[in-house]
This record gives structure tokens, C-alpha cells and sequence, in this order.
């Protein structure tokens, strides 16, 4: 997920060059000489992207909550918070792997540099693009947050199953979501280039993460993993969390498009960025999700899987209700066409802002509704 900041091109170059060495020189700004140690956490905060890190915490919330409510209804008090602890901050740190990932692949690719509209939401977080950090240092920073992301799990694999590398469903978990961290933009399949970076995004921040959270905390716990209510519950999330990436691409696209980033955003707004058919499946994914929403609280699933009390995570659907003609009115503007992308691009940010608040509004309320079943069920119910 995307944050912008300064925008500096200068005299950069348009490429599409793979060669790092080619990415560093003339078309990078110097890096600007240190000034402190608080400066320097500004800018390794603005790097990892960290206030987009509600997204994980969000993700490992709700499979935290759905396995207090099984463990209530099996009888056993408590959640490990030193065990969530822990899979919280591997989670956190697989997040900052691929956004500063994600920099470096961008750059590499020349979106980032060539994006004439980086805003608080799209862009990048521009820490190469302004000479804050070479690429190399992004690039090994990332290396480093996956490695501590591997180092929780395997700690927590080890404390789990008493053998760091046992074939736990975390292990597995685990590396799927490391690699499609780092696969989102590097290396040879470079996801979010080839159509499959929404599918990806869906899968780190849904399935892997709400599942891995469940597992992490009942594992030693349950005689057997009751997975199927945590995957429930992580479909709502995953496109929720997928579509604030969505939203995101509307602004990125024109870049996007002339560096070969083949988003579903730029495949289907075509070769004339006709936003008219993105904005369709922004508005059918927001269906999807508060659709899967009600699902978990209607029979057969709010008796099992499920709970009732999903019905409080529609409310935030009421966002829907200025988002939506907000959204369509940006696209029939840009329709009519622009000289100012910048402005242009500017105007979306308050459905770029509300699309962030409707996900952060529905895992909250998601993971609220089974602790709500958790304590109105009583405990062994």
C-alpha cells in the first residue's frame, strides 16, 4: 500500500531498467546528510509506510478475537498475550518487508519515478525518489524486516510445536506470506506488474494473517484447529483491505500504465485510463465485503463459525453513501479530461481517506462482535 510525500523528479530519467546501479547517480536526488536521530526515524517511518500498519494490526485483531471466542466456547480462559505479542510484531514486520519492498521494486521499475501526482495515499513514500535513502538501504532494510518477521515465527513455531522448523499450518501460513511480500514487486514474477498484486494483497493481509493470528493462540490449546470460522472471517477483511489498494491505483495509473504496471486498474481503464469500469469494481467489491459481512451473522454460520453479533460490522457501509457519488463524480470529471493531474489527482483523496476508514470500521467491529459473543454466551457454551 501506497503513501506519497515530497515529489522530486528534476532531471530523472524515464527507465524501465532492472540494473540498481543504473537507479543510482544522475537520476537520484543525494542523499541529504543526516540530521539526528529523530530525523532519521521520521524518514525510516515514512520509508516502511508505518501508519498504514492499522491494516495488519486490524488483520491479526480479528483472528485474535475469533480465538478467544473458541477457546471461551471450549472452555479455556484466556488468550497468550506474549504469544500475540509476538505474532503481532512478525505480522508488523512482514507489512514494513513489502512496503519498503515495494519502494525499491518501483523505483526499479520507474513508476515511482515517473508519477507526476504523489499524494498522502499513492506514490510511494518518495524516501528514494527525494534522496532520503539510497534504493541499497531500502533494499537491505527490507531484507532485514522479513527476517525479523521470519525469526517471530519460527520462535513461535518453536514454542508451539517445540521444534523451530516443525511443519506447523504456521510455517506454512508463514512462507506464503513472506513470499508474496516479496514477490509483490520483486523478482521474476513481480506480482503487482502482472494482474496479481490485488490477489496478493487479498491473501497476506486475509487469510494469512487472520489464520495465522487464530492458529497462533489456539494451537496448544484446542485438541484440534477449528480453522473454518477464522477463515470466514478473513474474507471480508481481505477485500476490504484489497481495496484500499484499489482505490489507490486510480491516482498511480497514468505512471503505472507507461512503466508496464499492470494493475487491474490500468488493464481495465484500457489504453485512454477510462476510469469508468475500475470505479464499477470498486463499488461490486464494496458490495462483496459487507455482503460476507452478513453472511457470518445468518444461520447456519452465526451458530458456528460465525456469530450474530457480525451484523454491527455493516455500519460502515453508511460511508458508502457519500464515497460512492464522490468516487463517480471524480471519474466523470476526469472523463472530461484535465490539465492539471495533480489537482485532479488531489480530489480523490477524501474516497482514498474514507475507503481506509471503512476497513479500519469493519475489522474493528468485525472483532468486536466475537468478543460481544464471547461474553454474552458465557464461557463452555
Amino acid at each position: 500500500m501506497r503513501r506519497g510525500g515530497v515529489f522530486m523528479i528534476g532531471n530523472q530519467r524515464r527507465t524501465n531498467s532492472n540494473n540498481p546501479e543504473s537507479r543510482e547517480g544522475p537520476s537520484i536526488a543525494a542523499p541529504s546528510k543526516p540530521h539526528g536521530l529523530a530525523h532519521a526515524v521520521a524518514v525510516w517511518i515514512r520509508a516502511m509506510r508505518a501508519p498504514f500498519f492499522t491494516a495488519t494490526v486490524a488483520s491479526v485483531l480479528v483472528g485474535a478475537a475469533v480465538a478467544a471466542r473458541d477457546l471461551d466456547a471450549a472452555g479455556v480462559a484466556g488468550i497468550d498475550l506474549l504469544l500475540l505479542a509476538l505474532a503481532l510484531v512478525g505480522a508488523i514486520a512482514a507489512h514494513a518487508g513489502t512496503n519498503l519492498a515495494n519502494d525499491y521494486g518501483d523505483h526499479l521499475g520507474g513508476t515511482d519515478e515517473i508519477n507526476e501526482a504523489p499524494g498522502r495515499f499513492n506514490g510511494g513514500s518518495r524516501v528514494i525518489q527525494s534522496g532520503l535513502l539510497t534504493p541499497r538501504s531500502v533494499l537491505a532494510a527490507a531484507a532485514i524486516a522479513f527476517g525479523v518477521c521470519i525469526v517471530c515465527g519460527l520462535a513461535i513455531n518453536r514454542s508451539i510445536a517445540g521444534a523451530w522448523y516443525a511443519p506447523t499450518p504456521l510455517m506454512w501460513l508463514g512462507a506464503i506470506g513472506v513470499s508474496l511480500g516479496v514477490a509483490y514487486t520483486l523478482g521474476p514474477l513481480r506480482l503487482s506488474y502482472e494482474g496479481l498484486g490485488e490477489v496478493a494483497i487479498a491473501i497476506g493481509f486475509g487469510p494469512v494473517m487472520v489464520l495465522g493470528a487464530h492458529y497462533v493462540l489456539t494451537a496448544t490449546r484446542l485438541d484440534h484447529w477449528h480453522w473454518t470460522g477464522p477463515a470466514l472471517a478473513s474474507l471480508p477483511v481481505a477485500v476490504m483491505t484489497m481495496l484500499i489498494v484499489w482505490i489507490n491505483q486510480f491516482q498511480d495509473a497514468p505512471a503505472d500504465a507507461a512503466s508496464a504496471k499492470r494493475n487491474w486498474v490500468v488493464r481495465l481503464a484500457g489504453p485512454r485510463l477510462d476510469y469508468r469500469r475500475p470505479f464499477r469494481w470498486y463499488v461490486a467489491f464494496n458490495v462483496a465485503a459487507f455482503t460476507l459481512v452478513g453472511v457470518l451473522a445468518l444461520p447456519p454460520l452465526a451458530d458456528g463459525p460465525g456469530t450474530p453479533w457480525a451484523a454491527i460490522a455493516m455500519l460502515p457501509a453508511v460511508l458508502l453513501v457519500r464515497t460512492i457519488p464522490a468516487a463517480h463524480r471524480w471519474v466523470t470529471a476526469t472523463a472530461a479530461g484535465t490539465t492539471d493531474w495533480r489537482r485532479r489527482s488531489r480530489a480523490l483523496e477524501p474516497v482514498n481517506a474514507a475507503t481506509i476508514g471503512m476497513h479500519l470500521g469493519v475489522s474493528a467491529l468485525l472483532a468486536s462482535s466475537y468478543v460481544i459473543d464471547l461474553l454474552v454466551t458465557g464461557p463452555g457454551s
